[in-house]
C-alpha cells in the first residue's frame, strides 16, 4: 500500500513538473518572441545577418517552377518532378532568406529571465519525458 502512495505521488509529481515546464517553455517563447521584429527586404533579396549577398530579379526565382510544371504536363517523369520540387523549394528558400528579424533592445535581467523560463521549462519537460518507466526501476529492485 505504501508502494502505491508512492507511485501516485511520482505520477502526480511528473504530472505537475510537466505542466510547470510547459508553462515555462511557453512564457519564455512568447516573451522572446514578443520582442522580435520580422521585415521583408523583397522577394530576391538576399541577406545573411547583416551582409547583403546579392539580389535576384524576382522572375528569375520562378522560372526552375514554370520548366518544372511544364516538364510534368508534357512528360510526367522523376526528372520533372525534381525540377519542379527544387523550383519550389528555390521559392520558399527566397521568402525565408527575405526575412529581415530583429531584436529589440532589452536589459540583461529581461533577457536573463527569457532564457531561464525557456531552457529551464525545457528541462523540466525533458526530465519528465526521458524518464525510464517505474515498473522497470521497480523490476530491477526486486532482482536485486
Amino acid at each position: 500500500m505504501n508502494r502505491m502512495r508512492n507511485n501516485k505521488g511520482e505520477a502526480g509529481n511528473e504530472l505537475v513538473q510537466f505542466l510547470m515546464g510547459l508553462g515555462m517553455l511557453a512564457c519564455g517563447v512568447w516573451f522572446f518572441l514578443s520582442k522580435m521584429t520580422v521585415g521583408f527586404h523583397g522577394l530576391g533579396t538576399y541577406y545573411w545577418g547583416s551582409t547583403y549577398l546579392g539580389r535576384v530579379p524576382t522572375g528569375a526565382i520562378f522560372v526552375p517552377l514554370i520548366l518544372g510544371i511544364i516538364l510534368l504536363f508534357y512528360k510526367p517523369n522523376i526528372f520533372a518532378k525534381i525540377v519542379t520540387f527544387l523550383g519550389a523549394l528555390i521559392i520558399i528558400a527566397s521568402v525565408i532568406l527575405a526575412l529581415k528579424i530583429d531584436f529589440a533592445t532589452t536589459r540583461g535581467y529581461e533577457f536573463v529571465v527569457m532564457l531561464v523560463l525557456m531552457f529551464g521549462g525545457l528541462g523540466l519537460l525533458v526530465r519528465v519525458l526521458l524518464k525510464k518507466p517505474a515498473a522497470k526501476d521497480e523490476a530491477k529492485k526486486v532482482q536485486e
